[in-house]
């Protein structure tokens, strides 16, 4: 009997402790437009993921949020027609009560700073607010109104009775928004150079370990990595040694480890395996930690697991006997391009990521129209009059060729395809260099083809 009481009671205290961990969040609002869809939600920054929390109001406005799976951060709640920064843990019970157009929070959880978080959402507002002209030109009137909004931002925190735990981590959320406010479309914009007084004025706000509290921090650092790249800050030597050069960039050590990691792991997911241990190697003597090195460890095993994938597309498989059709009809076989490196996309016009990276293969072909290289276009569509429409519409260049038996082609099976985009690397013998190339707007690739072509 003393056994089956010992039994119950762990079973008590488990389902206690996996009902402490769950995360609910409730409220009532006021101001909602009739029509509207009702929907209540909670998302991770900087995650893509479909299957995020999410709820409907019920018909007197009320909703209840409830979930497991949390981790401690900033998160994005969408009420319905309105978005708000929260800071979110497991365990806690959160209410987000509208009142006359307010918004007070309470429950049991970091009460203070979310409502800190809530009130300061009028200043972010406020950037999406600007002009366009001001939006799409990286200049002094937008630094200064970035920068405005940032110092809105301390100010109120100064004043907040929060922790001092929130307010290190509210600190680095709100450095990243600015850099987000003031580099936000890098890289797209015709006028995206940036004056020395423009990033003077960006560096007003250091980057520093603590913006990772942000769940957009890689993805801002990146585009500002890449731009230094794309500005010649940085001269890369050796493909072995650009993870190493490009984290130079970095100046604080702690963001520059958690940089290295998040990469190490993006380059592991997105398969980019060739040379990917070399440049590891080049960067272990700057990642100290324990816990860190074990995330490296576990990716590498990661890598060599997953190169199997890859087992019938190793650098120096031949693929010159591949054949597609061209805009004509007529058979095209890799073979055909022997004498010339060849760099292959392969998309589809479906395919978002593909086609966002269509102007930058374009820079990169007309940067490189007098050297020894071709570029080729496979699409995976199974549908050539959606092919070839796209193609006039948006007037693209090179080689243009389709497989049109899409991801049942056997080229796709040869090359480990498991989505696209994938470019593809070939020697002047049609011999494959790398089975997974990077893509025309990383910078890394650009320097690459400039050492190797003739």
């Amino acid at each position: 009997m003393k056994k089956l009481y010992l039994m119950l009671a762990c079973i008590c205290s488990l389902s206690a402790i996996a009902y402490a961990q769950k995360t609910v969040i409730t409220g009532t609002l006021e101001s909602v437009t009739p029509g509207e869809r009702q929907l209540v939600s909670l998302q991770k920054l900087g995650w893509m993921d479909r299957n995020f929390p999410r709820t409907e109001l019920s018909a007197d406005k009320k909703f209840c949020l409830e979930t497991e799976t949390l981790e401690a951060g900033f998160y994005r709640l969408t009420l319905v027609n309105q978005s708000y920064f929260v800071y979110v843990k497991p365990g806690d019970e959160l209410n987000f009560e509208e009142k006359s157009g307010n918004v007070i929070v309470s429950g049991k959880g970091e009460i203070p700073g979310n409502q800190l978080l809530i009130d300061n959402q009028k200043f972010q507002d406020e950037f999406r607010r600007l002009p366009v002209e001001i939006l799409m030109v990286f200049g002094k009137e937008r630094a200064e109104r970035v920068w405005s909004i940032y110092c809105s931002k301390i100010e109120a925190l100064e004043k907040a009775d929060v922790s001092r735990e929130f307010k290190e981590k509210y600190k680095g959320f709100a450095g990243m928004e600015y850099w987000m406010n003031m580099i936000g479309g890098l890289g797209y914009y015709k006028n995206n150079r940036l004056s020395s007084d423009y990033v003077k004025a960006l560096q007003r706000v250091k980057l520093t370990e603590n913006v990772v509290n942000h769940g957009s921090w890689y993805e801002t650092l990146e585009s500002w990595l890449t731009y230094n790249l794309n500005e010649k800050k940085v001269r890369l030597t050796t493909y072995e040694n650009w993870l190493k050069e490009k984290v130079s960039l970095i100046r604080d050590k702690g963001l520059r480890v958690a940089y290295l990691v998040r990469q190490i792991e993006l380059e592991v997911l997105r398969g980019e395996f060739v040379g990917l241990p070399e440049a590891v190697e080049a960067v272990k003597k700057m990642i100290r930690k324990p816990e860190n090195q074990a995330k490296i460890k576990e990716q590498m095993e990661v890598m060599k697991k997953n190169y199997t994938r890859y087992s019938k597309c190793l650098p120096g498989t031949d693929l010159g006997d591949f054949e597609f059709h061209d805009r004509e009809g007529k058979v095209v076989k890799l073979g055909d391009l022997k004498g010339k490196y060849v760099y292959i996309d392969v998309w589809s016009t479906g395919c978002h990521p593909c086609k966002e990276e269509i102007p930058f293969l374009a820079k990169l072909e007309k940067a490189m129209e007098t050297r020894n290289i071709v570029f080729v276009s496979v699409s995976l569509d199974t549908k050539n009059e959606v092919w070839q429409k796209f193609i006039r519409e948006k007037n693209l260049g090179g080689l243009q060729l389709i497989a049109e038996k899409g991801f049942k082609h056997p080229f796709c099976a040869t090359m480990g395809m498991s989505g696209i985009p994938q470019f593809i690397l070939l020697d002047k013998d049609s011999r494959i260099i790398n089975f997974n190339a990077k893509r025309p707007s990383n910078p890394v690739l650009w320097n690459y083809l400039d050492r190797i072509v003739d």
